[in-house]
């Protein structure tokens, strides 16, 4: 899963232009806007605890029980259409012990 923040535009960041400048040239491609959503939360405190660091109770929801086979599959394709417009799309798959849940996201992005 993907979500999209809305901000200002990297060129009107302070330093935004030298940093998407280094970007590119170190990735060979344009910065993603985009950030994991609330599910990746739940990874990264399942690694933490793995980890041998107990989260404490603030952090623990009551009554929840985490499932006990997780998988997940996400595939994204980015496609630069002209030099301001990309049209991007994605697949994603969550299996549990419980359901199934399939989801396809189509985007165009246009850089203004």
């Amino acid at each position: 899963m993907i979500a999209l923040e809305p901000g200002l535009a990297v060129a009107q960041m302070p330093g935004g232009k030298a940093f998407e400048q280094a970007y590119q040239q170190r990735f060979k491609h344009g910065i993603e806007l985009h950030a994991p959503s609330p599910d990746g939360v739940g990874v990264l405190i399942a690694a933490i605890e793995k980890a041998g660091r107990p989260i404490d109770r603030f952090h623990t929801l009551e009554g929840y029980t985490p499932q006990t086979n997780l998988n997940r599959l996400n595939l994204g394709v980015s496609h630069k259409l002209t030099q301001d417009l990309a049209l991007r799309a994605s697949y994603n798959i969550r299996k549990d012990d419980d359901f199934t849940q399939q989801g396809i996201n189509v985007g165009v992005s246009l850089d203004f």
